[in-house]
């Protein structure tokens, strides 16, 4: 509540409109809880009239009057004027009225504001000045019970969606016939039309809504099952009509999301928007301005008295037309929300409820429809940007104006196996659906294909590259052992020659060595020789001396 009176403040609202606001709800509100009853006469009243003090003081309005508009009608026959006491069910549909046409004037109250804060300069003086609109619709609805308010909102979902389909249909169309491509009576056949459901829902004076309407005119005579059995009498060979097996107070319509069931219960009561001239003239007293100034004195004739007794399904028809209109005279562009779940939640993705969003959206039926042609257009030149790899690499690049890049997308295209895909505009190439992914994935493949040949060349050039620099070290090793090699053999003679004298100066080391040690035993010979004869000698002069 806090955040939206915040928004309220935001939108430029003033402190007493955000309050009347409030004050009206609570009317409206307050007023769901009178109880109607009535006598054995059927004249209605109301079961506890304090329960009325509460709205009538929110609303301005005198409470006595409210009792008395409330439970009574007054009509006028040749000036002579009479009160016709109504009956509890027509109390009771008056007493919802007056809520219904309350909530409309607030609500149109509130529109009003916000438009003034969006462009506080007023509305252009001139019908026919240019301007941008936004149409904020409701989506598809399917409800386990599903009553009149979803009808009306699945009829101008049908109307939208028929004409969405009509302006993609013709935009695709004029795409073509502009770029000069034959596309034949392919998209002619492809539009799913909805004329036949908008026709049993609408159509005067056999739909849906206008029977309930004639339904609504016969007062206490008319009810829902009437209208159930009229509708099934005259509906029920329509391909778009069904009847289920077993509810009897049910039928089914074939919209363009499927197949959806409709209670008729309370369809009368619902439908039912019309205010006697007694709650006209109260609502009119009202010491609300915004009541005083919208109702009308139903004491005056016109047109403004007759707009009054509209239902609520033919005002909501003609406000679909006068939208239809508006839009048939715009360019209109096309945003769909996708709601990823139901929660608000972020991180959240529900299938089931995506599906069928993309359902009731008629997003999968636009689909199908543009798959149906050439739904992927490139212009020439940014073609030939993004598929110039598949051309040779000696390819001669093309010149710098129109045809000269059509040229050259005619060369690509002729390299290309699914080419018949594909067929030249003025200024752009159209293809069919998927065609971009496979130019892609073929773009892709080829790439690859281009890197492995490189990559074997950069392995064969490595190769080759590393085979020479063993090569080449290895005549280096050679080589530098050649050099070795004379190198020591410009200096074996001077060795030999050092290794000779080494050998003679060792052989005469010997020799010297040989006789040294020859000489030493002769002289050691010659000791001992002496010395045996000494000893000798020493020994006879002993003897000779004993």
């Amino acid at each position: 509540f806090s955040v939206t009176k915040l928004a309220m403040l935001a939108a430029g609202f003033t402190t007493e409109q955000a309050d009347l606001c409030w004050n009206i709800l609570a009317a409206i509100i307050a007023l769901g809880n009178v109880d109607i009853d009535e006598d054995d006469v059927d004249e209605s009243f109301i079961c506890d009239k304090t329960s009325l003090r509460w709205p009538c003081q929110l609303l301005g309005l005198n409470e006595d009057a409210m009792v008395h508009a409330l439970c009574n009608r007054t009509i006028t026959i040749y000036n002579e004027t009479k009160t016709i006491p109504l009956a509890a069910k027509q109390a009771i549909n008056t007493r919802d009225a007056v809520a219904k046409e309350v909530y409309s004037t607030l609500f149109d109250r509130i529109i009003g504001i916000v438009n003034q804060a969006l462009n506080p300069n007023g509305p252009s003086h001139n019908a026919t000045d240019p301007c941008i609109g936004i149409l904020d619709i409701y989506g598809f609805e399917i409800m386990d019970v599903n009553s009149l308010e979803q009808l009306l909102i699945n009829y101008a979902n049908e109307v939208l969606q028929q004409q969405f389909n009509e302006k993609v249909l013709l935009s695709e169309k004029v795409s073509y016939l502009e770029a000069g491509v034959a596309i034949g009576n392919e998209l002619d056949h492809a539009l799913i039309d909805s004329a036949d459901t908008i026709n049993l829902i609408a159509k005067v004076p056999h739909g849906i809504l206008p029977l309930l309407d004639e339904q609504g005119k016969l007062g206490l005579r008319g009810n829902d099952q009437a209208f159930l059995g009229q509708c099934d009498k005259t509906h029920l060979n329509n391909a778009k009509y069904g009847k289920p097996r077993f509810k009897s107070d049910t039928f089914i319509v074939n919209h363009y999301a499927g197949a959806v069931k409709y209670s008729s219960h309370r369809f009368i009561a619902k439908n039912e928007n019309r205010l006697q001239a007694d709650l006209c003239n109260l609502l009119h007293n009202s010491s609300l301005p915004i009541l005083a100034e919208t109702f009308i004195d139903a004491t005056r004739e016109g047109v403004a008295t007759r707009k009054l007794k509209q239902s609520t399904s033919l005002k909501f028809r003609q406000q679909i037309d006068k939208l239809m209109r508006v839009v048939g005279e715009s360019h209109p562009h096309y945003i769909r929300c996708v709601r990823p779940n139901s929660h608000g939640r972020p991180k959240e993705f529900d299938m089931n409820l995506v599906q069928k969003q993309l359902k009731y959206f008629g997003i999968l039926e636009t689909v199908r429809i543009r798959r149906i042609g050439f739904p992927e257009r490139k212009g020439f030149k940014d073609f030939y940007d993004e598929f110039k790899s598949l051309l040779p690499m000696n390819s001669i690049p093309p010149a710098d104006t129109q045809e000269g890049y059509r040229e050259a997308c005619k060369k690509i295209l002729s390299l290309v196996p699914f080419s018949d895909e594909a067929v030249f505009g003025t200024d752009q190439v159209f293809m069919r659906d998927c065609f971009l992914g496979r130019m892609e994935a073929l773009k892709k493949e080829q790439a690859e294909a281009r890197i492995g040949k490189l990559g074997s060349r950069a392995k064969v050039f490595l190769w080759r590259k590393r085979q020479k620099r063993e090569k080449e070290n290895a005549a280096a090793a050679r080589i530098q052992a050649l050099g070795r090699m004379v190198g020591q053999r410009s200096k074996y003679p001077q060795k030999l020659a050092r290794h000779l004298a080494a050998l003679a100066r060792a052989e005469a080391q010997k020799k010297a060595k040989e006789v040294a040690e020859a000489k030493a035993k002769e002289d050691a010979e010659r000791k001992a020789k002496e010395e045996a004869e000494k000893m000798a000698k020493d020994a006879e002069r002993k003897a000779k001396e004993e």
